[in-house]
């Protein structure tokens, strides 16, 4: 398992680019069985930083675990799972459709 703020692993990823050991860092956090990436979007990315991230994504979709935490509701309203907020509570836990 690697556990790492966004922000930490994007800044690791800018440096080893810099010291032309990108390639190996990415294998190397495309290998472990679970990432947890933590806090994204809460701070400004060093350049590159989405191509990074996608290209982590990508190695890793059906491969092995990622979990990006969600960290609360975006500024337009909209929960962090892109479903806009129902304008009234369901009646049960197990509801998905609002009223």
């Amino acid at each position: 398992m690697l556990y790492r703020s966004a922000l930490d692993l994007l800044e690791s990823l800018a440096e080893a680019t810099a010291l032309d050991e990108r390639k190996a860092m990415i294998q190397e956090v495309c290998q472990v069985p679970l990432l947890i990436i933590d806090d994204l979007g809460l701070n400004r990315t060093p350049p590159g930083a989405a191509q990074n991230l996608l290209e982590i994504f990508m190695r890793r979709y059906e491969k092995a675990s990622t979990i990006v935490p969600a960290t609360g509701p975006s500024r337009t309203g909209a929960s962090s799972s892109g479903t806009p907020p129902s304008p009234r509570p369901s009646s049960t836990a197990s509801s998905t459709t609002p009223w």
